[in-house]
């Protein structure tokens, strides 16, 4: 795996956890088998209004989505598995190694086969239009959802502070 070589002096203590391993190059953009998801209501929210629509979205929808899955049986956060070896959609919970999984309240669900669509028979969908997208971020600003907060680092700082400032909000 070229992330594990490579990212090396960033992960010792979590170079031999494949799902671990998965997990932060997931949080830092590496495309991987895993599908992130939150507990909080509130912060899925927050990810499916948080960029302005393109032209080419504007094109292609007038929406965007929250997607709801509940899970019939609780995850068991010490399980450990091969991501690479399973034959179904499992979950997995990271261990709180940054402070954006905490404050996304961020889980995993780990595919079997990336490149198939996952379409389990209790999948809701919440769809948001797109006229009411700003008036949403606006709402969960003033709820203490915010880029400050989703991001809780001087990335997230400087978002918030960008998007204050700018014509969004």
């Amino acid at each position: 795996m070229i992330f594990k070589h490579r990212a090396y002096p960033f992960i010792k203590e979590y170079k031999d956890d494949k799902l671990e391993l998965l997990s932060i190059g997931q949080h830092h953009g590496l495309p991987t088998r895993l599908l992130d998801w939150t507990k909080n209501p509130l912060i899925a929210i927050f990810f499916a209004v948080e960029e302005p629509f393109t032209e080419a979205d504007e094109n292609s929808t007038d929406f965007c989505c929250v997607y709801i899955h509940k899970a019939k049986k609780l995850v068991k956060l010490s399980e450990t598995y091969d991501p690479f070896t399973i034959k179904e959609v499992k979950r997995f919970v990271p261990k709180h190694w940054d402070s954006r999984i905490i404050a996304q309240s961020g889980l995993f669900t780990v595919h079997d086969n990336p490149y198939s669509p996952w379409e389990p028979q209790d999948l809701q969908t919440i769809l948001i239009h797109k006229d009411i997208r700003k008036s949403i971020k606006k709402t969960l600003n003033r709820f203490g959802i915010n880029p400050s907060i989703i991001y809780p680092d001087i990335d997230g700082i400087a978002k918030h502070i960008k998007w204050l400032r700018s014509n969004q909000y």
